[in-house]
């Protein structure tokens, strides 16, 4: 199956079934308080971006096949989920893990202060 058929396949039972898709195995009962952030508060919307930005990852590495790693901006939405209380992702670290496998690492900043 072609990348784009498996995405699209993949974008389909994620909106009929939000949460029965990517974090299966989690669910709302796991003792990690993060992961139950992540599966109480990730839509549909946050797997596409997390979608475009690997697609868009995936075509910078295929762009620079020597590279190792990169550091750049989050995607609207990526890692929204994900993100601390008091927190956001300024930057994400992308490093290529394998031929066709990347890790993406966020950095959370705490927000800055307000009067």
């Amino acid at each position: 199956m072609s990348h784009k058929r498996a995405k699209a396949r993949r974008r389909a039972e994620r909106h009929a079934n939000p949460h029965g898709v990517e974090f299966r195995h989690l669910g709302p009962d796991n003792p990690d308080p993060q992961w139950r952030q992540i599966w109480s508060e990730t839509t549909p919307a946050d797997m596409d971006a997390e979608d475009d930005a690997s697609d868009a990852d995936r075509a910078w590495f295929e762009a620079h096949p020597h590279a190792a790693q990169r550091v750049r901006d989050p995607f609207p939405g990526e890692f929204r989920a994900a993100t601390p209380p008091g927190h956001y992702c300024a930057d994400v670290v992308v490093v290529r893990v394998g031929p066709a496998l990347r890790a993406r690492l966020p950095g959370f900043l705490p927000l800055p202060a307000t009067h």
